[in-house]
Formats: structure tokens, sequence, C-alpha cells
């Protein structure tokens, strides 16, 4: 039994105790604006959905989440580097913050796509297919000129995408009312694309040496295609890994995105600081494949299941 000077000692230890900080999470969720081929981007369509809906997610007893930073970035370069410049100013005016994570999360489109991509990687070079909104058209060169162009820079979360991925499969595929079987949207769609690219491919003794290159991209969009039938009928999936950003805006977001990241992961031991940041860049199918309410439905559950799986790995 405890003596009331015990029980004073007693109390006085458990007040004089710190509390423990929460942790502080910024969603920086992005779109593209049109570029050539695509006047109507789906990723401005679900960041504008997701905005006035005043989506956010809730905080936890263990971390508190400020509001969505949404942003509609202009598909060229310029606008790129000018939304990172942003981002530098906007880290140093929250410094004050004792511990923080930034969850960088960038939309992109794939007209190819069937399936939603999480990127694994964003590859050193800018080789773009036509010019971007500013009127660039970089071919052959590195992003990073001090390092190899046939580098790569790869997803910095510090749990497996692969994780994440099958998380967001079970819970999609456990409430249909969420995100329809993609099933429904895309075995059509998918076949019509097969069927288009094998008979181009049948034609390959018919093609002059400096079409062979266009060739191994069409080969590698059968394969895709049909990887990505074969996990929709299968296993019912919704997204998957890709190692193929592709060369454009959206694989230069990428490595930008990731340079970023990897330069903002601060511990300060003396001032009791750690500031740690991620990135990663999502492929959507073209919304008349997948309708935009839907392709909304998909992002919300994957930033609830990144958010739910950074947390417990910190």
């Amino acid at each position: 039994m405890l003596s009331s000077s015990d029980h004073h000692n007693s109390s006085s230890t458990t007040t004089n105790q710190p509390t423990k900080k929460k942790q502080k999470i910024t969603l920086h969720l992005t779109g593209f604006g049109p570029f050539s081929g695509v006047k109507e981007n789906p990723t401005t369509l679900i960041i504008e959905k997701l905005k006035n809906e005043n989506f956010t997610l809730q905080s936890h007893d263990n971390y508190e989440i400020n509001p969505i930073h949404y942003s509609i970035i202009e598909t060229s370069m310029k606008a790129v580097k000018q939304y990172f410049e942003e981002m530098k100013c906007h880290a140093v005016q929250n410094q004050q913050d004792d511990e923080s994570i930034d969850i960088f999360i960038h939309l992109g489109v794939s007209g190819n796509s069937i399936m939603y991509e999480l990127e694994e990687r964003a590859k050193n070079e800018k080789t773009f297919r036509a010019k971007d909104e500013q009127g660039e058209q970089p071919l052959n060169e590195p992003i990073n000129e001090h390092l190899p162009q046939d580098t790569f820079l790869h997803c910095n979360f510090s749990t497996k995408l692969s994780s994440i991925i099958e998380s967001v499969n079970r819970k999609l595929q456990l409430n249909s009312q969420l995100h329809p079987p993609l099933s429904q949207f895309v075995l059509e769609t998918a076949n019509h694309k097969l069927e288009k690219t094998q008979i181009v491919k049948s034609t390959k003794n018919a093609l002059s040496s400096n079409q062979l290159e266009a060739l191994k991209q069409l080969e590698e969009l059968h394969n895709d295609l049909q990887e990505s039938l074969s996990l929709i009928t299968q296993s019912g999936a919704y997204c998957k890994a890709s190692k193929d950003a592709g060369l454009f805006i959206c694989n230069y977001c990428y490595y930008n995105s990731l340079q970023y990241s990897c330069s903002q992961n601060v511990v300060d031991i003396g001032e009791g600081m750690k500031r740690t940041c991620y990135s990663l860049f999502v492929h959507v199918p073209p919304h008349d494949l997948i309708p935009v309410h839907d392709q909304a439905q998909f992002v919300k559950t994957l930033l609830h299941t990144i958010v739910e799986h950074v947390v417990v790995s910190e």
C-alpha cells in the first residue's frame, strides 16, 4: 500500500512525463492539365471533384492530418520545376513542426492503361514524344546531368509498394459499392486493343529497321495488356505495380519528386525534429474507359491505405 508521500511522488512522476506529440501528416495530391492528344485530362477532373467535396482524411490518436494540398500542374517541364520550388519554400515555412510527414501523390493519365498503375521507379531520361505545353521537346537527355541516363530513382515508401497494392485491391473487392469491378468497364476495350496490337505485330517482317523500336514498344504494350487482363479476370484486381512511367512529363515529374523527397528527409536529434517525405506516381486509365466518379473513389481508397501503411511503418 502506498503512503501519502509515495502516492504524491507517483503522481508527480506520471504528470511530469512528456506527452508524445502527434505526427503531422500532409498529403499533396497533384494532377495535370491538357496536353497533346488529351484535351480533357481525367486527373484534372479527379482533383477538382475531391477538392469540391472538401475531401480529407480523419486525424487519429497517433497522428494529425492537415488539409490535403491539391494542385493541377501544367503539362510542362517549366511548371513541374516551379511546383517543386514552391514546395521548397513551403517546407522552410513549416520547419517548426517537431515531427512531420509529407506524402506526394502525383496522378497522370495513360491512354493505354486498363488498370490503375502504381509506378515503382522513374528513369533519369527525358525523351518527349511530343512538345510539352511550353513547346519544349527534349530528346535523349538526362534529367539529372550528374547521373547516368540509364539509372533510376525508386519509390521511397517505408513499406513495400506491393503491400499497399494488395491492401487497396482487397478493400475494393470487399466493397464493390466503392468502385465497380474493372471487368464491367474494360474487357471489351482490352480485347479490342489486343486484337489491334496483334494485327500490327503480324506485319513484323514487312517493317523497316527504323520501325523496329516502335514494334518493340508495341510488343511491350501487348504483354502489359495481357497481364492486366489476366489480373482483372482471375483475381479481380484494380491496381498493379508498373516499372515504366514513360519518358514524358509523368516520368519527369516523378523523378523530380523523388529527388525532392530524398532531399527533404531530416532528422535533428538535438532539436528533436524529424521530417519525412515520400513520393508516388499513379497512372489512371482514360475517363471514357472508367468514369471520373469511380476513379475518384479509387484515389480516396489509395490515400487512406497509404496513410495507414506509412504511419504503421514509421
